[in-house]
């Protein structure tokens, strides 16, 4: 769940869920009439901040392309903050992050505050996998929980737990809300601290409840399917999955949907059920190449292509396992590029077709040498050598245990390390 998220989840008294499509057609037509009657800057920003609110990026995100222009001074900068978060929003985070840079300036010479700015560069950074540049936009903005929240986010995506668990926890110090406990929830759980995460979620829950902010409480039951899938408790898992599906389709958040139903899909596939496990990722897989989310599609198609590899469609898989690694390579996301090299060529090798699957760990060799990553080259090392031994070429495959083998023992010795760098 973004700041975006909790801006919007805020605005309006609470209504019931069953009651929100009817409330977002009637605050978008509403918009619509003003700006028919009052064309201009003003009401286009109003209509760009009324589609944000109910997730409709697309539209929010044009409605201030034509506001900005024709804005000045600080109210310029503040239709620009949402024309970037509407972009980001929009899967379009290259451009959310130029438009917050550009709100930054204009709202620096009109006086006015760049908290928003720089949390929006941040969730633009984060999506285009740049955790160290949004850490460093982040830090200095130590009395905004929102700020702080994000960043506990993008210190954990960096494994430096410590720090992002201080950070959560500064943030609950300056506020009790459904999106800092979420927050705080997803952090613990990448860490494996399955109970306590469960304990944040539950509180984000009873919060969100309590105002009316459904999307919060969507955010909340999928953090809490995560965890009970991540236990072992698969039928709780189950419930908590189809509640947040229920509430993100309700309000139409079509990527969080997406998202819910990819992560549903894992918890069919540990339930033993590949087949509904490859119809949950191949309906989010559709959703999120549509969306242009290439990131999300790369992680759905993957788990698409596990799913039908363990119900025995290998041809198909093969084919969603390349297709995940052309994603992740346009996301810019290397290590998940990495990753899904490193399957596709497991694939591949169960597949029959060494000589491809020994092609493919030389690149995700290369992507972990360029990442910095010796254990994962390491691996990928002897999985190579594994594959070129079954091919019959033991010269090479010999030459790879070496290597391998040189690697683990320069990560060993501190005195190489020095050296090496």
């Amino acid at each position: 769940m973004t700041w975006m998220s909790r801006k919007r989840s805020a605005a309006g008294a609470p209504c019931a869920l069953t009651d929100v499509p009817a409330r977002i057609a009637a605050e978008i037509d509403e918009a619509v009439r003003r700006c028919a009657r009052n064309p201009g800057g003003a009401a286009l920003a109003e209509l760009g901040a009324v589609r944000a609110r109910w997730w409709r990026f697309t539209g929010a995100a044009e409605a201030y392309a034509r506001a900005v222009p024709v804005l000045r001074g600080a109210d310029r900068g503040r239709a620009a903050v949402g024309w970037g978060s509407a972009l980001t929003g929009a899967c379009r985070p290259e451009e959310g992050l130029t438009a917050h840079h550009l709100a930054r300036g204009w709202l620096r010479s009109s006086g006015e505050p760049t908290t928003e700015a720089e949390i929006g560069a941040a969730e633009a950074l984060l999506r285009l996998h740049r955790p160290l540049e949004a850490i460093g936009s982040l830090t200095p903005l130590t009395r905004s929980a929102t700020a702080l929240t994000t960043l506990g986010t993008a210190l954990a995506t960096t494994h430096r737990l410590d720090e992002a668990e201080s950070a959560h926890r500064r943030a609950l110090d300056l506020t009790d809300d459904a999106f800092a406990h979420n927050g705080f929830g997803t952090t613990l759980r990448s860490h494996h601290r399955h109970s306590a995460a469960a304990g944040e979620h539950t509180t984000a829950l009873r919060l969100a409840q309590r105002h009316g902010d459904h999307h919060a409480a969507a955010t909340a039951f999928a953090g809490l399917a995560a965890v009970s899938a991540d236990t072992g408790d698969l039928t709780t898992a189950l419930t908590h999955h189809h509640r947040a599906l229920h509430h993100f389709h309700t309000l139409g958040d079509h990527r969080a949907e997406a998202l819910a139903r990819h992560h549903l899909g894992h918890t069919l596939l540990a339930h033993h059920r590949p087949t509904d496990a490859a119809t949950a990722h191949r309906t989010a897989l559709a959703t999120l190449r549509t969306l242009g989310d290439q990131d999300g599609a790369g992680t759905a198609a993957l788990a698409l292509a596990e799913a039908l590899a363990t119900d025995g469609a290998l041809p198909e898989a093969l084919d969603l396992a390349a297709a995940a690694t052309h994603h992740h390579a346009e996301s810019g996301n290397r290590p998940a590029e990495a990753h899904a090299n490193t399957r596709l060529a497991h694939l591949l090798e169960t597949a029959g077709h060494l000589t491809e699957a020994a092609a493919v760990h030389r690149t995700a060799i290369e992507l972990h040498r360029e990442l910095g990553d010796p254990t994962a080259e390491t691996t990928a090392w002897r999985s190579l050598a594994r594959v070129l031994a079954r091919a019959g070429d033991h010269a090479e495959a010999a030459l790879a245990r070496r290597t391998a083998l040189h690697i683990t023992h320069e990560c060993a010795d501190p005195s190489r390390q020095r050296e090496s760098t």
